[in-house]
């Protein structure tokens, strides 16, 4: 008991070295707190590498415990394991979450889950392949409430769930119908639906502009911005996708967010309030570079991210103007996770190569590159000060990074 009192007081506030949802934190890719070493070494350090499961949701990570959502045959797990050790701490699983993939493309990916967990006030909230949303205590694991929301996606649910003032919000649906729907966090009770657009594989946001806060999401047709506490529609504009995948998280840029889908291009957007409410209006639009599968990141006023085009290539554009400064070759793979720090990149491939870059308005600049598994490694990585977790095809990894002064 008194283990479980200590682990629940360490969960209840976020810290610096936590990294408690979907790209992190602020859910934008930024690490807060690492310093990068003056120069790279050959080779990282493997601390513990654990079995886990199947699947490509990330890890969250609070108070020095790993919270991961994984698939083993046909059941889904959620597990709760010690970050310096790798030890299981507890561990749930259910079953009925029969999954079938769309298309052949589909089954390179798996069965799932692909949707990050979300960590807030002590609650951990899971978001099946399924749609089966479960919220547990997470000192204890004990199972506050599952819904079986019965939808499924073409290619399964990957939108993360977002934790807002002790409620959790998901989008349930078949793709082009379905309600954006808050729950209380502790009883699982519907707080408030939104049903006139049905669900994306992109991720919620939250920010606040002009003094409102705003749930920002692109849904099947739209990006749209949402009053998260009640429900009530801010302002939309149309975006729709060729294939009917809109992908890339929304990111804040100052006043603006930058949008992206593919052969859409990247554009960034400025809500504004006017006397008649809420607009959004297009700032600039480059039609030329876009992102699929892939989110990107910021690094002061540079905007950088990776490209299915030309079989894979990294590119970077003045996030003030939306003006193209680079861009690679192409043919570097299918897939990159990125995260910022203050004087470094870290790129993940889903071929497990992890690529440090320097920031550059010039050119892609690699400083040093390490292979952190064995097998493919579709789940964003983890940066908490000196350690890096990776999630690969079936095991969860802690390494050890240098850092400087």
């Amino acid at each position: 008991m008194l283990c479980q009192l200590l682990l629940l007081f360490l969960l209840a506030a976020v810290a610096a070295a936590d990294w408690p949802q979907w790209r992190g934190p602020q859910r934008d890719g930024q690490i807060a707190n690492f310093s990068a070493p003056a120069t790279w070494p050959d080779s990282l350090q493997l601390q513990w590498r654990t079995p886990v499961g199947r699947g490509d949701a990330s890890p969250v990570v609070s108070g020095g415990h790993i919270f991961v959502h994984t698939r083993r045959d046909e059941e889904e797990y959620v597990s709760a394991l010690d970050l310096a050790e790798g030890r299981l701490l507890w561990q749930d699983s259910y079953g009925d979450v029969p999954y079938q993939w769309a298309t052949h493309h589909a089954d390179e990916r798996g069965k799932g889950p692909f949707a990050t967990p979300a960590l807030a006030d002590g609650v951990l909230y899971t978001y099946g392949v399924t749609q089966v949303l479960s919220a547990y205590e997470a000192a204890s694991g004990q199972l506050l409430w599952r819904h079986r929301l019965n939808q499924s996606l073409p290619f399964g649910t990957s939108a993360s769930p977002i934790a807002v003032d002790g409620r959790v919000i998901v989008h349930i649906g078949d793709g082009k119908v379905g309600p954006l729907t808050a729950f209380d966090g502790r009883s699982g009770k519907t707080v408030w639906t939104w049903d006139a657009d049905g669900p994306s594989y992109s991720s919620p946001i939250i920010g606040t502009w002009d003094g409102t806060r705003q749930l920002v999401l692109l849904t099947f047709q739209h990006c749209i911005a949402l009053n998260p506490a009640t429900g009530e529609l801010l302002w939309q504009i149309p975006f729709s996708h060729p294939w009917e995948e809109n992908i890339p998280t929304p990111l804040r840029s100052g006043d603006n967010l930058i949008l992206t889908a593919m052969e859409r291009g990247t554009l960034a957007v400025r809500p504004t309030r006017t006397d008649s409410g809420w607009v959004a209006e297009t700032v600039w639009h480059n039609p030329d570079l876009w992102m699929y599968t892939n989110s990107p990141v910021l690094h002061g006023d540079l905007l950088y991210a990776f490209s299915t085009q030309r079989k894979g290539q990294f590119f970077c554009l003045d996030a003030r103007t939306g003006k193209t400064l680079w861009t690679t070759q192409g043919r570097q793979g299918d897939y990159t996770s990125l995260l910022s720090a203050a004087e470094v990149l870290f790129s993940l491939g889903n071929d497990a190569t992890l690529s440090i870059i320097e920031p550059s308005a010039t050119a892609w600049k690699t400083l040093a590159q390490y292979q952190v598994a064995d097998s493919p490694t579709w789940a964003h990585p983890v940066v908490l000060d000196d350690r890096l977790l990776i999630k690969d095809a079936t095991d969860l990894s802690l390494w050890t990074l240098p850092t400087g002064p």
